[in-house]
């Protein structure tokens, strides 16, 4: 059995999760079939600090901040609840990380409907992309492990984008390939 990530986008959080209560109502029969979801939210704040949320076991915990640690990464790894775009998900049992940066105390807060484009900055980007994308690159090998491990089979990384307009992100793992 081959395994799949897929990556989607979706939008509307800051009025209630729109986008990804959508992407779970219209994918159910998918969303059944999916292990794990990675959500990224608030990025490339001048100031701020990095931090992760799981609403999964303590080993995905654990793991995260474990990744974290051995890749130099410094964020705040911590097993509760965040509110975005991973909630509907969680809401299904699907486990979550959801990764966000957050301004600095006094900082001012800049993620809302009305986020502020001055206080953000490529470098800030460009430090949540890293750190997201090593994560899912480990993700990714760790399932074509599992896949060789208990099937035999060698897994296939085969991305698969859908992009819609004032995007977030989430990574769905699939446990085979009709999903």
């Amino acid at each position: 059995a081959r395994r799949t990530l897929k990556f989607i986008w979706t939008g509307s959080e800051e009025i209630g999760l729109e986008g990804s209560k959508a992407y779970v109502r219209d994918h159910a029969e998918e969303i059944g079939k999916c292990r794990f979801v990675v959500n990224v939210d608030v990025g490339g704040s001048v100031l701020g600090r990095e931090l992760c949320s799981c609403t999964a076991d303590e080993t995905v915990t654990t793991f995260t901040d474990t990744f974290m640690k051995i890749n130099g990464y410094s964020m705040k790894v911590d097993r509760d609840i965040y509110s975005s775009d991973n909630m509907p998900f969680a809401d299904l049992d699907v486990p979550t990380a959801s990764f966000f940066r957050v301004g600095a105390p006094g900082a001012g807060h800049i993620h809302d409907r009305n986020d502020i484009i001055s206080l953000l900055s490529a470098k800030g980007l460009e430090k949540t992309t890293l750190y997201v994308m090593d994560y899912a690159d480990t993700l990714a090998n760790a399932v074509a492990r599992y896949a060789l491990d208990n099937t035999g089979e060698i897994g296939v990384f085969r991305p698969i984008n859908r992009l819609d307009r004032n995007t977030s992100g989430i990574v769905l793992i699939a446990k085979h390939q009709v999903a």
